[in-house]
């Protein structure tokens, strides 16, 4: 593993670490990298991590989970956030370390639309610029950073509303590096229903190119292609 001893926690993502090599000297370019992979995994340990008393933003779901995050880091990185989200006025004092003594330094907001998976995928590209892996599985969980295609579609509706562009043509990418005969149906639908740029012609080239399986599986897609054309 990539992650130094004891950081990050078992919930958190890790990067694969550069190692330098043994008596040879780095140059610039690599002392850099080095630096880098350094701070990012130095990030990417605060996340998921138990007891942080550092936390001092709370990410409300839908479903009544919470997620706890750093200010600073979500501030700079991704600003236009916090436009897409309902400030809450209560803090649940059992989610942080110090209890009352610091509800009110805390900033908390409702997400609405993001599965906790998908959130915990955002926050892992937020400190530590890791891309989700796609699964072609539709709905099923993977341990972070994998997201199932629903959760994936969720965050890039949202990075497409927030403008959170260079993930947004990550996730593009990554869902059709993902696409096969059995989820084709699906992402061709998602593409088109949240109108999602740039995925609809990336599947019609993929059909163009499996033409011959999809027509021999005409179960997989005939009843999206139907939906599609009387919506």
């Amino acid at each position: 593993s990539g992650c130094p001893p004891g950081q990050p926690g078992r919930d958190s993502p890790c990067l694969p670490v550069m190692q330098p090599h043994p008596g040879r000297a780095l140059s610039a370019s690599q002392a850099a990298a080095l630096a880098l992979d350094a701070l990012r995994q130095d990030l990417l340990s605060c996340l998921g991590r138990k007891g942080d008393s550092l936390a001092d933003l709370v990410f409300h779901l839908g479903d009544g989970q919470a997620v706890l995050a750093h200010r600073a880091v979500v501030e700079a990185r991704i600003p236009a956030l916090f436009y897409r989200v309902e400030p809450l006025d209560e803090t649940d004092p059992a989610l942080l370390v110090d209890g009352p003594t610091r509800v009110g330094a805390v900033r908390q907001v409702r997400v609405r639309g993001l599965p906790r998976v998908a959130l915990e995928a955002l926050l892992a590209w937020v400190y530590g610029e890791v891309v989700p892996e796609i699964s072609g599985d539709v709905g099923e969980q993977h341990e972070r950073p994998g997201l199932y295609m629903e959760a994936a579609f969720d965050l890039l509706e949202t990075c497409v509303a927030c403008e959170f562009e260079r993930l947004a043509a990550l996730l593009r990418h990554a869902l059709l590096e993902a696409l096969d005969v059995e989820n084709f149906a699906q992402v061709l639908r998602e593409s088109h229903v949240r109108r999602v740029p740039g995925l609809k012609q990336g599947c019609l080239r993929f059909a163009l190119h499996h033409f011959d399986e999809l027509v021999e599986r005409p179960e997989v897609f005939m009843g999206t292609l139907q939906e599609l054309l009387q919506g």
